[in-house]
């Protein structure tokens, strides 16, 4: 029997093109409806860059079901701010008004749990939650994996791996530039490649962001050329499939110039020259971490990624790129001692005891990161600095010679691309008239316009949970 005929060559429902979080929740919700679905995924496994994600999943909280309206428009809020002058309203207003509601979706239908909360940065309240043990994208996508396994035991999902999408298929007799199934490529163990064709009744675009590819045709060359040597977080695949695939069918493009540079990602000390980084997550500074350069604090650590960003390009003219730490007592560490656990074993955090220790790791004169702590300790108690930070969720230990430390070298890094697909509230992909192209729908990174000019932390696994529901809740079956 032939791959194409073990997929089928019926209608289904919907095929799924990535296995991120996006779009395995879609997927879910389609196949609770009694739907059939098939996922495609180009890598060997599934999981995307969601199942990297650490820092946590933003969500309003809801007692006895409501939400207090203060809570839903400080996040609106924040949000906003994050966004810029691109922030979309009706996007960010949809993002945020079911957020309480799939949170409680994740705890109940997937069994996750979200019962740490945390404050990070450019949040005026702490509203991101994540698991006690363990990281969140990894619990989210197992926890998907687990319930989706059931439904390709009875045959109503069917999972293609090592699988590309190629090209939309498009037939004006149903609708105008009606979307009415995707070709693919399948590569077999043996790196023999089979053309296949998947008709359906829709496409649901879960591509994730274009970064990761730097070639002169790539999409972070046109949009965004003066960030071609930066790092990144990015894996490898996420190179744009997703928004070529849709724009040769006629859809439009937003902000697709807006690419979210991260101020943390680790320089690896026996690699420090590698592009590819792993993220120093937003929570290592949401539980108390500060940011070092020659010993000093140059920033709000809780600021927004775009504020912080600019202080670190600021301080690197003052002090002629001196390198960035990140240093954390071990009671914040204690917090968060997943992440704790993870860099220190790929050598990317080190442990030391006593400030002594810290300064010679740093290279800086004695006394210099000492005097620091004790002024940070000071606006602690006062409760405000000189950057105007006003929350400090750690304020390190009494007796700095015997106190133990965590401190990593860090870097900016790129992280996330805001631009993508135009959609609308309900994730269908709209063309360039804005009118919605019929059967083709997208979330997650693949999609742009809900984040504006920047993306706010703890924001992006909320965006594919609303979006991916969304879709996966009202498509036609």
């Amino acid at each position: 029997m032939t791959f194409l005929a073990t997929c089928g060559e019926s209608t289904t429902d919907a095929v799924v093109i990535g296995s991120g979080f996006a779009g395995l929740t879609a997927s879910l919700e389609i196949l609770d409806r009694g739907g059939r679905v098939i996922i495609v995924e180009k890598e060997s496994s599934m999981g995307g860059n969601s199942i990297k994600a650490s820092s946590g999943i933003n969500g309003c909280s809801a007692i006895d079901g409501e939400m207090s309206q203060d809570e839903v428009e400080s996040f609106i809020m924040d949000t906003t701010k994050s966004a810029g002058d691109r922030a979309n309203p009706t996007l960010i207003r949809t993002l945020v008004s079911n957020s309480a509601e799939s949170l409680q979706w994740l705890q109940e239908r997937l069994g996750v749990d979200l019962q740490s909360k945390t404050k990070l940065g450019g949040h005026c309240r702490a509203r991101t939650h994540r698991p006690v043990k363990g990281t969140i994208g990894y619990s989210l996508i197992s926890a998907l994996k687990t319930e989706l396994q059931k439904f390709q035991e009875s045959g109503m999902l069917q999972i293609m791996t090592s699988t590309t999408a190629t090209k939309l298929i498009q037939d004006e007799t149903v609708s105008p530039n009606s979307v009415t199934g995707i070709k693919v490529t399948h590569r077999d163990d043996n790196d023999q490649e089979e053309e296949i064709v998947l008709p359906s009744k829709n496409v649901i675009l879960a591509t994730g962001g274009f970064a990761a590819a730097r070639d002169e045709a790539s999409l972070l060359a046109q949009y965004a050329p003066h960030l071609l040597d930066m790092p990144a977080t990015f894996g490898s695949f996420s190179t744009g499939d997703g928004v070529q695939l849709a724009s040769v069918a006629g859809a439009g493009r937003i902000d697709m110039e807006q690419i979210q540079i991260h101020p943390t990602g680790f320089v690896d000390p026996k690699d420090p020259q590698n592009p590819s980084k792993i993220l120093c997550a937003e929570v290592m500074r949401g539980v108390g971490g500060i940011l070092l350069s020659q010993g000093k604090r140059f920033c709000d650590e809780l600021g927004t990624r775009e504020y912080i960003v600019f202080r670190m390009m600021e301080r690197n003219k003052e002090t002629n790129d001196a390198p960035f730490y990140i240093l954390l007592s071990s009671a914040a560490a204690k917090k968060t001692d997943a992440h704790i656990g993870f860099y220190s074993w790929k050598g990317l955090l080190q442990q030391m005891s006593g400030i002594e220790s810290v300064e010679n790791f740093m290279k800086v004169d004695p006394g210099v990161i000492r005097k620091t702590i004790l002024h940070y300790r000071s606006d602690a108690i006062n409760g405000k600095d000189g950057f105007g930070k006003s929350s400090f969720p750690d304020n390190f230990s009494d007796d700095l010679d015997q106190a133990d430390f965590y401190v990593g070298c860090v870097t900016p890094v790129l992280h996330y691309c805001m631009g993508g697909l135009t959609i609308d509230a309900s994730g269908r992909v709209l063309n360039e008239e804005h009118n919605a192209i019929p059967g083709l729908w997208a979330a997650g990174e693949v999609a742009g316009g809900v984040h504006g000019c920047n993306r706010l932390a703890g924001n992006s696994l909320l965006e594919c949970l609303v979006y991916g529901r969304i879709i996966g809740k009202q498509i036609t079956l």
